[in-house]
């Protein structure tokens, strides 16, 4: 759905009766509501289950480097993700089927287990991100010692925060009502009044709504090990099989 944010704030104010239907509002009511959406919206970006997309960038890793920095100036130019649901190594020594290779994504007490940090190979086989901000870090482990090797970073991205008040947004499903209701209840304090109980609901039906399709499953797999083999009895009929 297309809308700007002073439709959203005017939307907002008009839930908790601030402004009528139909009335443009105070210019310094919009802009207080804008501000409280921009707030709300830097909020949404630490829950998981509200970014938007899960986003695939590719970058070339330099031989003998080992840490690189993510965001916006660093190393790997990009929006700094809190987040690194999957990474992998690319292989591309044949470019018409270039071979991609998962990797293990560490947290720090993993990356502390690694007793020897500065082992070199031609593919490394974990990379520990330390999300630091404004710069990210990555470390790639065994550190890579040619030049063809590419890192491809599975990024969960959040909605960012609007450029201005009349910017249009094609907003995914679901997204702008939970911003509308959500920023009312955001903005009853400072208006000293108490949301509808209709509002409220709606608010966390909608956030809710957005977190179940986010919310996608992980399958797990099982140790063969605890798999049941070999012949089985049946006392039944007397018959292995």
């Amino acid at each position: 759905m297309i809308t700007n944010a002073q439709k959203i704030c005017r939307g907002a104010l008009r839930l908790l009766n601030a402004i009528r239907q139909g009335e443009a509002g105070d210019a310094d009511d919009i802009t207080e509501a804008y501000d409280a959406a921009q707030e709300m919206l830097d909020q949404w970006a630490t829950d998981r289950l509200l970014c938007v997309v899960v986003e695939e960038a590719t970058f070339s890793l330099v031989s003998g480097q080992q840490t690189y920095t993510i965001g916006v100036g660093g190393d790997f130019d990009r929006q700094r993700p809190l987040w690194l649901d999957q990474a992998s190594i690319i292989q591309p020594s044949n470019p018409s089927f270039p071979l991609e290779l998962p990797l293990d994504v560490l947290d720090y007490v993993q990356w502390q287990q690694i007793p020897v940090k500065t082992t070199a190979s031609s593919l490394p086989r974990r990379v520990y991100y330390d999300g630091n901000s404004p710069l990210g870090r990555l470390r790639y482990w065994p550190i890579p010692n040619v030049t063809s090797v590419q890192t491809k970073l599975y990024c969960p991205t959040a909605l960012t925060q609007f450029v201005s008040q009349t910017a249009d947004y094609n907003f995914p499903p679901g997204y702008v009502g939970a911003l509308r209701y959500n920023l009312a209840i955001a903005l009853a304090s400072e208006y000293d009044v108490e949301p509808r109980a209709s509002v409220v609901a709606k608010a966390s039906e909608y956030l809710a709504n957005i977190r179940a399709v986010n919310d996608r499953a992980v399958l797990i797999g099982v140790d063969q090990a605890l798999l049941r083999s070999g012949d089985t009895f049946n006392y039944y009929t007397g018959e292995s099989r």
